[in-house]
């Protein structure tokens, strides 16, 4: 008797160490709560601006000399901008990403931390938080904007160089 009572609180205890794993309802709400899918849809519009601009930039320094191309040629050249973005956010959508994240979720955290996260964004404290993080991020992004420049000229700089090292390999 002694030790199928042993053996029932080792069974207990162990049960009580194992958290239970969160269901995907729940990690759905938290999902729709910490407004997941509304922050990535205004990242992707402004991801995609600025691969734009770096594209563009992209085919100023590697020297496309468009006064040599035909119309047609410059025409596919600035259509190459848009149909890379297509194909990147054909698959980089939030129909693909939402499974992901319920996923990564699920294997992450437990029911009880997904619930605490839900009921945080859900109090007044997570609603202002979100609420207060576009422009918090918008001053980051100012913030960040002199370093991203020194990071966009360096490297500017150094695909010269490698345009010139390439031209003076070919001689």
């Amino acid at each position: 008797m002694k030790q199928f009572a042993l053996a029932l609180a080792l069974a207990s205890a162990c049960t009580l160490t194992f958290a239970a794993p969160p269901s995907t309802e729940s990690i759905e709400q938290l999902l729709i709560d910490s407004q997941i899918e509304e922050m990535f849809g205004k990242l992707q519009a402004q991801t995609r601006q600025q691969s734009m601009q770096t594209m563009a930039a992209t085919f100023q320094q590697i020297s496309v000399d468009r006064t040599k191309l035909t119309a047609e040629q410059r025409a596919t050249l600035d259509k190459l901008p848009e149909r890379l973005n297509e194909i990147v956010f054909s698959e980089m959508n939030w129909a693909t990403l939402r499974p992901i994240f319920v996923r990564i979720y699920q294997e992450s955290f437990e029911q009880e931390e997904i619930d605490g996260m839900s009921a945080f964004y859900q109090s007044p404290v997570g609603k202002a938080m979100l609420a207060k993080m576009p422009q918090t991020m918008m001053k980051t992004e100012e913030q960040l904007a002199p370093v991203q420049i020194r990071i966009q000229q360096r490297l500017r700089d150094e695909v010269s160089r490698f345009v010139l090292e390439l031209r003076n390999a070919r001689s």
